[in-house]
């Protein structure tokens, strides 16, 4: 009897079944098969991308989503999913251009104008949802994830009153998804009215907490990607009980998160070989967490005593992604699927894993709820506590924490010396810009805060109107949000409550080059208070430019303070202990300036303590020796 090949239609169906029960590998061989017979088949070109992309190979991904565009135009999922992978990427005007493309073939299609209004959000245009959704809605009356994101739009927007409205009569109409329900409840304000609306916010999120920790409904939790904690510390609360409540309710709704590695149940004798070491993020790319610890990084992966593997979460790829290539080190990208990614992690049998920055994202808060390694670590690339009782240690230097700081963690806090991180000196701009070239004026006193928006707490308005009410030639110079364009709306309405506007200059986010060039023209650098710069400080003490700073209660406001320690130099700095004080030595910093040139000159005599990883890199070694052997009373606070 003549054997008969299968049609494409058998073979996609098999496909999709496969894919229904988790079996990739199956499901990609079957669809390469539908691809032989007929490579223009643009469901099986998608499939294949959705596997890929799931597996974390992005760009192969990307090509399939393509594809099957190019086969058939009217692909509606291919659009959205190539739009996730640019976001991924960081590349969110192409995303949005994508999806606008989408939604102009096909207007009808309402998941399209969801995916528009997700990326609208996610990309500095939360201003342009509301208005966009608004004009959409009357034709999908009852499309209940577009009007969920009318509600999240109208939040984003601070339009609080309108969007709980939408929301309550939306849940009393619909049974909404829980996971909705909590993206909803958990939003927070980029920014905030007063430290009252800071303490009424948080006690509303306590309150969503201990319902869903109650009602225990199950999710999905690749659905949910509103992550709110990144928020809580710039609020200058004690925020260890909060943060342990929303780990805890996680574990309830979404048990796979409570995975345990094969070989992190077992006993196991000391292996010989290297100690197994490995870095999990999002942002080892060039951002401010992968520039405080990517040497770092390099630094115990040059070690012969040690096996280093960076785990990224991230899609993006730039030049310092190429540096770590390029310098040999293992790259593993993780797949977005939570359990590949726990598998995936599983496999390389850890001693010790090392999150640098818990707090910035959810993925890297949902992987670090896993026991994937004996030993689990945190850095201070967000100086919070994590609340997650499988890290079992946050490494912070004694300079950044107080006394008695360990109350302030769930993790066993250890501190050692100097700061905790391996930087190099941020080399000066080939030429530096003109205060009339950076369109700033040219005989003002000039007094640059170049903190991102969320770092300006209510209290710190007071600051900046007492500068100027002390200066008659003040002006302050400060950036918008680089992320929510209303954001910086609600900061200028916020400030010009207290400041003249007239004397306050809001420029857009700046190259580096045109930054430096800035903070060479200032008068005064300002740190914000209770939440300070980290990287900031770096790139101005490596010119010789002071900062006037007033360190705060919890490390994340001390970080300026601990690199004047570092250089030695707390009894001549402009290091303020009150508000007062704060105001009377940014206005003599800008204004008298034997007294700046004095502080400029020690700071290029000493910044050389800052760089170069002298003594951290040996320390950070050690410490690492000391966690495989439980030596660790010399790291307690």
């Amino acid at each position: 009897m003549q054997h008969v090949a299968p049609s494409t239609r058998k073979l996609m169906k098999l496909a999709l079944n496969a894919l229904s029960k988790n079996k990739g590998q199956e499901a990609l061989d079957l669809l390469k098969q539908v691809l032989a017979l007929n490579p223009n088949h643009a469901e099986a070109l998608y499939h294949v991308g959705f596997i890929l992309h799931g597996a974390g190979h992005y760009v192969q991904a990307s090509d399939y989503y393509q594809r099957a565009i190019h086969a058939e135009p009217l692909h509606l999922h291919s659009y959205l999913m190539l739009c996730k992978v640019l976001e991924s990427q960081n590349r969110g005007q192409e995303a949005i251009q994508i999806v606008q493309h989408a939604v102009q073939l096909m207007p009808h299609e309402a998941q399209a104008h969801c995916q528009l209004a997700s990326s609208l959000l996610r990309f500095n245009n939360a201003h342009l949802v509301p208005a966009y959704l608004e004009s959409i809605l009357p034709q999908f009356r009852d499309h209940v994830e577009l009007q969920q994101f009318y509600c999240i739009a109208l939040k984003a927007n601070d339009r609080f009153e309108e969007a709980d409205a939408v929301y309550n009569a939306l849940t009393t109409k619909h049974r909404v998804p829980a996971t909705f329900r909590m993206i909803y409840e958990t939003l927070l304000p980029r920014l905030y009215q007063s430290s009252a609306h800071i303490d009424a916010v948080r006690a509303n999120f306590a309150q969503s907490i201990a319902r869903f920790t109650a009602e225990k409904p199950q999710i999905d939790i690749g659905m949910l990607s509103n992550y709110p904690m990144f928020e809580m510390a710039f609020h200058n609360r004690d925020n260890k009980e909060l943060i342990a409540s929303y780990s805890r309710m996680l574990r309830l709704i979404a048990p796979s998160l409570n995975y345990v590695a094969p070989h992190c149940k077992l006993a196991l004798a000391k292996r010989d070989g290297p100690i197994r070491i490995g870095f999990l993020s999002a942002h080892m790319h060039n951002h401010s967490v992968g520039n405080s610890y990517r040497t770092l990084m390099l630094h115990l992966a040059a070690q012969p005593e040690f096996s280093v593997t960076f785990f990224n979460l991230s899609n993006v790829m730039d030049e310092k992604i190429q540096q770590l290539i390029h310098a040999g080190l293992p790259i593993v990208s993780l797949p977005k699927n939570i359990t590949a990614a726990h598998e995936t992690v599983a496999q390389h049998t850890l001693d010790i894993l090392i999150y640098p920055d818990i707090g910035m994202d959810a993925m890297t808060h949902y992987m670090a709820m896993a026991r994937l390694a004996p030993h689990q670590v945190c850095l201070s690339g967000h100086p919070e506590t994590t609340g997650i009782d499988t890290i079992d240690y946050v490494i912070a230097s004694r300079l950044y924490e107080p006394p008695g700081a360990s109350k302030n963690y769930t993790e066993r806090l250890l501190c050692v010396d100097g700061v905790t991180t391996i930087s190099e000196r941020t080399p000066a701009p080939k030429r530096w810009k003109t205060r009339e070239e950076l369109g700033l004026p040219a005989h003002k006193k000039l007094y640059v805060c170049p903190m991102t928006i969320q770092k300006f707490h209510p209290d710190f308005d007071g600051v900046l109107a007492d500068i100027l009410a002390r200066d008659p030639e003040a002006v302050l110079v400060l950036f918008k949000d680089f992320q929510l364009a209303r954001a910086t709306e609600f900061m200028q309405t916020r400030l010009f409550s207290v400041c003249d506007p007239a004397r306050v200059i809001f420029m857009p986010w700046l190259q580096l080059e045109d930054l430096f060039s800035v903070l060479k023209a200032s008068d005064a650098v300002l740190d914000t208070i209770y939440f300070g710069g980290g990287t900031t400080a770096q790139f101005t003490f490596s010119f010789g430019i002071p900062i006037v700073t007033m360190p705060g209660t919890y490390a994340r406001g001390r970080v300026v303070y601990s690199c004047y320690e570092v250089m030695q130099m707390v009894a001549d700095a402009p290091i303020a202990d009150d508000i007062d004080r704060y105001v009377t030595l940014a206005v003599k910093l800008a204004n008298d300036k034997a007294y700046a040139q004095a502080i400029s000159d020690k700071i290029n005599e000493r910044n050389y303590l800052m760089f170069g990883g002298k003594p951290y890199g040996p320390i950070a070694v050690q410490l690492m020796h000391d966690i495989m052997q439980q030596n660790l009373s010399q790291y307690d606070r």
